[in-house]
């Protein structure tokens, strides 16, 4: 994923990391600081909303946060974070009581309750950049666990986009491409 957030940065593209626990927040932060990466995010002196502004304002390479933060809720149109990287599924832990008790009074149909629920934050992900048809920008869906529902849960309109064959390598050069032919035209 910072291999892809790298590669970005070299072709002056931004990006936005969303990750689903806290434990892959702060292992993002240490990936991108020991590959040169500026990452920008929100700490103990820095609110979340903050974190957005001054990435908005051009501090940082990237910006890395957790779907309860970054999922939703913010907008970076025009190439302010040309690429999201969704890094996978968050499905609910066993141990949480409330999967536990969806399971007693679901069973196996509770799948499918927890697999809408992940529909509904993967298009939010792609929302922060691709809110309609006039806008470019790339998610990278980084867990093969998105290759069952992804295409089906996508906008008709968006469809005919989905990747699903290529490398990560390979859809970044696209992804790079489409970014940069923005602004050419």
């Amino acid at each position: 994923m910072l291999r892809g957030v790298y590669a970005g940065k070299k072709k002056g593209i931004r990006s936005l990391v969303i990750v689903v626990s806290e434990d892959e927040r702060k292992k993002c932060l240490e990936f991108a600081s020991e590959e040169g990466v500026e990452a920008m995010s929100y700490s103990s002196t820095v609110k979340p909303r903050e974190a957005v502004q001054l990435f908005r304002d051009g501090v940082g390479d990237v910006l890395i946060g957790t779907e309860s933060q970054y999922g939703e809720g913010i907008d970076l149109p025009d190439g302010i974070a040309g690429f999201t990287f969704y890094l996978r599924p968050g499905y609910p832990s066993p141990e949480d009581p409330q999967s536990q008790f969806e399971e007693r009074r679901l069973g196996n149909s509770r799948w499918a309750v927890w697999t809408w629920r992940v529909i509904t934050k993967m298009l939010q992900a792609r929302g922060r950049t691709i809110r309609s048809t006039a806008d470019k920008g790339c998610i990278f869906l980084m867990s093969q666990q998105f290759k069952r529902f992804t295409y089906g849960g996508l906008p008709k309109w968006l469809q005919p986009a989905y990747v699903y064959t290529k490398s990560l390598d390979e859809c970044i050069q696209d992804g790079v491409k489409l970014l940069k032919s923005k602004s050419h035209s």
